[in-house]
């Protein structure tokens, strides 16, 4: 193959990694809805109160085990 066709056949190669770039990176959904970016307070509420069901349960599963720990004489809360 010649040098102009391997240079062209590189220039389309790299136009068409520009133009699939640009496709993906200015046709995302947040891009469209100005409405879908949240503040940083915002979002961290909303990562809150997902986190809160979880976390109170799992504080609960810690709670249980420190109990069973402490029947079986084993004293969790003291630092070894």
């Amino acid at each position: 193959m010649s040098k102009s066709i391997m240079g062209f056949l590189i220039l389309v190669a790299i136009i068409g990694g520009l133009g699939g770039y640009a496709y993906y990176n200015y046709n995302r959904p947040a891009m469209n809805d100005p409405t879908h970016e949240l503040s940083i307070p915002e979002s961290a509420q909303k990562i809150r109160e997902n986190t809160k069901e979880p976390l109170k349960k799992f504080e609960k599963q810690m709670g249980d085990r420190v109990d069973r720990a402490k029947e079986r004489g084993v004293d969790l809360t003291k630092p070894q």
